[in-house]
């Protein structure tokens, strides 16, 4: 009877394995989407013309899923007054699985960006055509602070509270802030973002997102307002 049971040992492993990589309701998140492509633009704390302190991208409005809508694509950014925390962020996204870069911003105090009209879930949603996407958080010269999607501008950027990012000694980052890590009697403030691609499952509610695209990090100096 031993002999039957540790013989019958190997096959009950097998068959475990086979049902865990092949089901159980367990899907990869690359198996619906991609995430935002860059279109180039780059843009980092150290970058001093002001007329290219913005974020943008391409969305990719794709998935491969019969049961996964796609919803669009949302932007998830924190204000740092230390630059090398950011770079030390970026390091660790990039070491993350695709299925857990979001999870790893979230958990370090990453938040939704927000527009300062309704804002829909995600902030750009899908139209079922890849777009351009351009988001500047404060305005310059000739240059007004907006979100804009392709031609079409949805308003301007504020924070997950409700605030603007055009900073002054009234209107600083707190460091009871969720959104904030740094002094708050700091000259300069970064704000680091990134981009996921975002969908749903039509038949349990599962949200889905891509791996993440990094924006880059927008410096804002107290001097400027």
């Amino acid at each position: 009877m031993f002999y039957r049971f540790v013989r019958w040992i190997p096959v009950f492993l097998l068959i475990t394995f086979v049902i865990a990589g092949t089901g159980c309701g367990v899907d990869s998140v690359e198996e619906y989407f991609e995430p935002p492509k860059s279109d180039g633009h780059n843009v980092y704390y150290s970058t001093e013309d002001r007329t290219q302190h913005y974020f943008s991208f391409y969305t990719t409005e794709v998935s491969s899923g019969s049961e996964v809508v796609f919803l669009g694509t949302d932007i998830y950014y924190k204000i740092y007054t230390n630059s090398s925390s950011i770079d030390s962020i970026q390091s660790s996204v990039s070491s993350q699985s695709e299925n857990s870069q979001l999870s790893y911003l979230k958990g370090r105090g990453y938040k939704t960006l927000k527009n300062s009209g309704t804002t829909p879930y995600p902030l750009i949603k899908s139209s079922g055509s890849n777009r351009h996407v351009n988001i500047r958080l404060t305005g310059y010269s000739s240059y007004n602070r907006q979100i804009a999607i392709d031609s079409s501008v949805l308003g301007y950027p504020v924070r997950n509270g409700g605030t603007g990012f055009q900073f002054d000694a009234d209107t600083c980052p707190s460091t009871s802030d969720s959104d904030f890590s740094g002094s708050a009697s700091a000259d300069v403030y970064y704000v680091d973002a990134y981009a996921v691609s975002i969908g749903r499952n039509t038949s349990d509610s599962t949200t889905y997102y891509s791996s993440v695209l990094h924006l880059g990090s927008v410096p804002i100096r107290k001097e400027w307002y």
